[in-house]
């Protein structure tokens, strides 16, 4: 794979490969010459700098230079972490250039990964004066509910149609959309400082009280919507149960009780099998999981989950239930971790000396997207799941807080106070992910049935992307399906049928991507003859594409006919069959063709029996259906130039 075009790719800019790109094969992480004042007054080039300032000590490693047109990349020779850099002399500023960003290599191919998402568009969405806080959107993703004045409001991600959804004195927050886009649960404070859980329609109307219960809070939906979870008892130094009822308010039942007090953040596992919450005082702050049934209660963390706040995403929770990310100030500030739910394999993700908090996955696991002071302000962040590549997304000198991703991944409602007070924005990322590099971005795959890891999700040796040739998610006509490796049902591949002789690579070598599994896919052994894999009879000649190509390999073997020639297979007797008696003939019956078989293909509805005079017996012998409606007599074989007695029930046209 040549490293220009790679590079071209991900930066825009077909001239970044020049005379001053450098890089080095070290595996060790290494500032680039002139970034964050690393010899940023320095003319030399890199490796004159690093043999001027003894190599080694500043990263080691050897440095390349790459020329215009650069050759392959030796694979072996280059299977780590290799940095590349672009040299500037000091420009008139006096201030060096050319942090590069860290690329990676497969074992067996070279490969850039996709950087983080970029900022490429910030929309402000309300601009009322009133303080709007905490942004959640819809399943659907075209529409946002927030927070004023303690009543909550309604919003098209456009900015367009705000609607306000409640108007009581009292303040009603910790607002969710149902899984089915039709519902909006939320706690309500009823004047004496204790809260209820409420549900209403999407438009404000029916408002319900589901819990009447003092100090009822924290609802959340079911993956499915079918329940809702919510807490009793936090705060007011009350012990903390966690209840679980309809959506209508029915069937409380009470699955964690006596829990430490203070505010209880809870959230749904992805799988629905387990509720994960944190509870108990400042400083002593523990994360639990339990699953639904009450049973197998466990503290598998100090420190604070963000409280569920999508229906569609759990946030918390990994996509595959497998893990949670949290805060912890176990190590005097706040910063961010993930740990495996049964308490495994805890990994701390930020580590500098701000405070990093409110941690979201994105929709498809592989980001977290978080709040940091480490600028001087908050400022939202994005980073991958093992906390490698931070990205910071918001720069401005105000706070910026509260993210919340779309269901697609590609947009981030937050809210912001850079116009004098808070208001909900939202960003929308440059570089919508990809992960498996198959041309349909993960937000699409994640709505349908192709994998976001696996580049070839049906394994016929043609990417996702090229299946769905227009990277709208859907089977339109005149595609094939991406989850289907035989969309026409003619026995072949799609693949085979197209004429494709190679599969499509792992890009990682590895999991977790994918390419084509070489197990299940079938080369094309003639590429040069193809067939229509929308048309299980590419020839129209009556006989299907995957019988014409026995042994569906895309060769025309020896005792195949051609399935894009309809003149190469046999013409077919095409027989009157009337009701009662009738004595026929079959001109080119398939090979291996029995009187079964041809019982099976009238049915039992239409024929009753068939007979033939065996000479070799010197006898009759008969085949027909039983009292059970299966075949029973003798199954002698069909063949040209002899005669059948065929009884029929009923009237067949056009039998083949």
């Amino acid at each position: 794979m040549m490293l220009n075009t790679q590079l071209s790719f991900m930066t825009g800019d077909d001239n970044l490969v020049s005379s001053n790109l450098y890089y080095t094969d070290t595996t060790t992480s290494q500032a680039g010459p002139g970034c964050a004042g690393f010899l940023g007054d320095s003319d030399m080039s890199p490796p004159a700098v690093m043999a001027e300032n003894g190599g080694p000590a500043f990263g080691g490693g050897n440095w390349y230079k790459f020329s215009n047109d650069i050759p392959d990349i030796d694979t072996d020779k280059f299977r780590f972490e290799i940095h590349i850099y672009q040299w500037e002399a000091p420009n008139k500023s006096g201030d060096g250039d050319a942090c590069g960003s860290a690329y990676y290599g497969g074992f067996d191919n070279f490969y850039i990964e996709p950087e983080s998402p970029e900022l490429e568009e910030l929309t402000q969405l309300t601009t009322d004066p009133a303080r709007d806080n905490n942004p959640v959107w819809s399943p659907t993703g075209d529409e946002i509910i927030f927070g004023r004045n303690a009543d909550i409001y309604k919003i098209h991600s456009d900015g367009l149609h705000e609607m306000q959804l409640t108007n009581n004195p009292n303040v009603e927050q910790r607002y969710k959309w149902s899984p089915d886009n039709t519902k909006i649960l939320y706690d309500k404070d009823n004047t004496n400082g204790w809260n209820d859980v409420w549900l209403m329609n999407v438009d404000g109307n029916l408002q319900t009280d589901l819990t009447n219960n003092p100090q009822s809070l924290y609802g959340v939906w079911s993956p499915d919507g079918s329940k809702i979870a919510y807490v009793h008892g936090s705060d007011h130094n009350q012990p903390l149960d966690i209840i679980i009822m309809n959506p209508d308010g029915s069937s409380k039942q009470t699955i964690v009780t006596g829990q430490p007090s203070y505010a209880a953040f809870i959230a749904w596992s992805p799988n629905a099998s387990r509720i994960a919450f944190s509870s108990g005082a400042t400083g002593n702050r523990g994360i639990r999981v339990v699953n639904v049934d009450g049973t197998g209660l466990t503290q598998i963390a100090s420190g604070d989950i963000m409280t569920q706040t999508q229906s569609w995403q759990t946030q918390v929770w990994s996509p595959d239930a497998s893990k949670i990310v949290y805060h912890s100030d176990e190590n005097g500030n706040w910063d961010i971790y993930t740990i495996n739910i049964d308490g495994t394999e805890k990994k701390q993700l930020t580590t500098d000396g701000s405070d990093d908090r409110s941690a979201y996955f994105s929709p498809d696991g592989r980001k977290i997207v978080f709040v940091s002071n480490r600028s001087g302000n908050n400022d939202i962040w994005v980073m991958e799941g093992d906390g490698s590549n931070k990205v910071q997304l918001t720069t401005d000198s105000s706070d910026d807080i509260g993210p919340s991703w779309n269901p697609h991944g590609d947009k981030i409602a937050f809210m912001s106070d850079r116009s004098e007070n808070y208001d909900i924005w939202m960003m929308t990322l440059g570089n919508a992910l990809d992960s498996d590099n198959d041309g349909l971005y993960d937000y699409l795959e994640n709505a349908g049935c192709t994998e976001t890891f696996d580049a070839d999700t049906d394994d016929d040796g043609i990417s996702d992307g090229a299946e769905d040739a227009n990277k709208n998610g859907i089977v339109d006509p005149g595609e094939t399906n991406p989850c289907q490796k035989d969309t026409d049902g003619d026995g072949i591949q799609d693949g085979t049928e197209l004429g494709i002789t190679e599969p499509i690579p792992d890009p990682d070598g590895d999991e977790p991507l994918l390419g084509t599994d070489t197990s299940i896919f079938i080369t094309d052994k003639d590429p040069t003859t193809k067939t229509d894999p929308l048309d299980e009879d590419s020839d129209d000649d009556g006989v299907s594409d995957g019988v014409e190509d026995a042994n569906q390999n895309g060769a025309i073997d020896t005792g195949e006919t051609d399935p894009s020639n309809p003149s190469s297979y046999p013409a077919q007797t095409t027989i009157h069959l009337k009701k009662g008696f009738n004595l026929i003939g079959i001109a080119c019956p398939e090979d291996g063709y029995t009187a079964f078989q041809f019982l099976y293909d009238l049915t039992s509805e239409n024929v009753s029996s068939i007979q033939r005079y065996a000479t070799e017996k010197g006898g009759f012998e008969t085949a027909g259906f039983g009292p059970d409606g299966q075949p029973m007599g003798v199954d002698f074989p069909i063949v040209s130039c002899e005669g059948y007695f065929v009884f029929m029930k009923q009237e067949v046209v056009d039998f083949r």
